[in-house]
């Protein structure tokens, strides 16, 4: 009896798929973002691959912001050099949008079972990073445009 109701819980709670060894975590889109009828399990390898593109994109933000800040500190803020790197932190600022709207996006589309509050903890992490970013970029934008 007692048998039953756990194999009942069990199946009310997690998937079967996820009480497989390979089921670490469950997504509701495939690689390329297509809305899936069913929810696929993923193992640990694969959902930390996903979320490795991400942190990928904003080390190398994080790189781009640094170097328009050590650039920015010895251009003059009228010259067209200045210029020329406002407009670079503007693309680098769109390109941080999308890449916090991917964040976004992983975070509602992976589910883990194993460690359920990874997919939180790596969200509230990245999107402080990206935040980090984007206001360095946004203070080089206004300290050479200043209207």
């Amino acid at each position: 009896m007692f048998a039953s109701v756990k194999r009942s819980l069990l199946d009310t709670l997690l998937p079967k798929s996820l009480r497989t060894p390979a089921g670490f975590a469950l997504t509701t889109r495939d690689k390329n973002g297509k809305l899936l009828k069913k929810p696929i399990p993923l193992t640990r390898q694969e959902t930390l691959a996903r979320l490795s593109e991400i942190n990928t994109s904003i080390s190398k933000m994080r790189q781009i912001a640094e170097k328009a800040a050590t650039e920015a500190k010895s251009l003059s803020l009228q010259s067209e050099e200045a210029a020329q790197l406002a407009r670079k932190c503007t693309i680098a600022l769109e390109h941080c949008a999308k890449i916090s709207e991917q964040n976004d996006f992983f975070y509602s589309s992976i589910h883990s079972s194993e460690d359920p509050f990874m997919m939180d903890r790596k969200h509230t992490r990245y999107a402080g990073q990206l935040d980090e970013i984007a206001t360095t970029l946004s203070s080089i934008v206004k300290t050479i445009c200043k209207d």
